[in-house]
């Protein structure tokens, strides 16, 4: 097998490799890949970038492969498809709000339409900031759309792409900068757009300006205007001043020369508030979400000592670097010491773990044990954590199909619920079916969490007299 031969950007190696392992967990026993492996050791002798290199060996000219060319090319026809709506929208809303010219222009309601929106996604885009790490990533509604016309443009490949962007990303803590910058940088073009109609129609047609009301004072007007302008005035645009307020009431405009000499200071105020308020708070915010996307990927490696990847770094380490290593328990950097409750001592508890396609399970008569099951989903687990907590378990039984691969996800769930625990045990079912690679994955993954040997079990027996109390396990 020779070298890859197409370039990819370090972030799409790393996006490849992702897919590739999603794919492997999928179809189960990977294929042969001892030639990938040789060549990638022959490549670098970093961890992370051996998996890199295997994963290209194995992509390139495979569906993996023209799966991401899809996803990036779907990605790139979405945010130009995006951005010439945006300008679209931007252009006819800056002509829309000031009509004809037949009648003259509420200048408060122009102010209003142009920005008033802006203003509300943003501060929802800000809220969405604030309580991303309770209620999940925020980023704007602009950006989640521009994804979501990505993955319609990828075609039915979108899927596994989909999926390991949305895992690197999250892991970092990047989704929801790419989200930001795209959305802002939406709300840029369009509000820039706006700008640029307003110019074109103030340029072409001559516009009365007036402002209307029932129950205001002139005043409330005064000030809004003075306020409002403060900024723009430092960039050298008219704001209007207190007198030009009063007599721009709906009926006191005035002779014409007056009204025309007026209408060019609304207009310079107009153009300032889009600008100061609208276009460069949305550029600024743009500029900082693509700056933080842009370090946050060129920073990126993959976490070899993560529990998806620690098997997989393990077979790509040459035998001669394996030799030299004679303690067992400091083999593996990426072992992680798992944490205990000593003073927990609740009642037992079993916690299943999509174990839906398990016959016979749950056992029906456990003596004194609490049961959690089939933790599968976000707000189940979110349920399980609670339970675990308020018991506070003297001993912990997670019970989890064999057959199907350990991710991430429910390592990490597993590694949280087990510190509520006094002692904890893993048992593993369906083990005959599982296969040799999927069982040597799991207690490879399980040892990197700070699981010992003996506390991964195969026997159910044993494992529900442990937990019962009745045996040691």
């Amino acid at each position: 097998m020779n070298r890859p031969r197409k370039q990819l950007s370090p972030f799409a190696a790393r996006w490849l490799a992702e897919i590739r392992r999603l794919e492997e967990t999928q179809q189960g026993s990977p294929e042969d890949d001892s030639e990938a492996v040789r060549q990638a050791r022959l490549q670098s002798p970093d961890p992370e970038q051996r998996i890199v290199w295997r994963a290209r060996f194995l992509a390139e000219g495979t569906a993996a492969w023209q799966a991401l060319h899809d996803w990036q090319h779907g990605l790139r026809l979405a945010v130009l498809a995006a951005t010439v709506l945006a300008l679209l929208i931007g252009f006819t809303s800056a002509l829309a709000v000031l009509g004809d010219g037949s009648r003259a222009v509420n200048i408060i309601w122009a102010l209003g339409a142009l920005l008033g929106l802006n203003a509300l996604m943003l501060l929802v885009w800000l809220l969405g900031l604030l309580l991303m790490r309770r209620h999940g990533s925020g980023g704007g509604l602009l950006g989640r759309l521009s994804l979501w016309l990505a993955r319609r443009l990828a075609g039915r490949r979108r899927g596994l792409p989909g999926r390991a962007l949305t895992g690197l990303l999250a892991s970092r803590g990047l989704e929801p900068w790419l989200l930001s910058g795209i959305t802002h940088f939406l709300w840029f073009l369009m509000l820039l757009a706006a700008a640029a109609g307003l110019l074109l129609a103030l340029s072409l047609r001559s516009y009365d300006f007036i402002w209307e009301t029932t129950i205001l004072s002139p005043e409330v007007f005064v000030h809004f205007v003075r306020i409002s302008g403060a900024l723009p005035a430092t960039l050298g645009f008219q704001v209007p001043d207190a007198e030009l307020v009063r007599q721009s009431a709906s009926g006191l405009l005035g002779e014409q020369d007056r009204v025309e000499a007026w209408g060019r200071i609304w207009a310079s105020w107009l153009l300032g508030c889009l600008l100061v308020y609208g276009i460069l708070p949305r550029l600024l915010l743009s500029l900082i979400s693509l700056l933080r996307l842009w370090l946050g990927l060129h920073r990126y490696r993959l976490d070899t000592r993560s529990p998806e990847w620690l098997a997989l770094a393990a077979r790509l380490q040459p035998d001669s670097e394996r030799g030299g290593v004679t303690d067992p328990q400091r083999a593996d950097p990426g072992a992680a010491e798992l944490k205990r409750r000593a003073d927990a001592s609740g009642p037992p508890a079993l916690l299943s773990l999509e174990m839906d396609e398990v016959p016979d399970w749950p056992p029906n008569s456990l003596k004194g044990v609490e049961l959690c099951r089939d933790a599968d989903a976000r707000d189940q687990r979110q349920n399980s954590v609670q339970a675990v907590q308020d018991w506070q378990p003297s001993r912990l039984l997670f019970a989890c199909d064999a057959r199907l691969s350990p991710d991430r996800g429910s390592l990490r769930f597993l590694q949280q619920l087990a510190a509520e625990a006094a002692a904890s045990r893993v048992l593993l079912l369906q083990v005959e079916a599982a296969g040799e690679q999927r069982l040597l994955s799991w207690h490879e993954s399980l040892t990197g969490l700070g699981f010992a040997e003996p506390e991964i079990m195969q026997n159910r027996a044993v494992a529900l007299a442990w937990l019962e109390g009745d045996g040691h396990g």
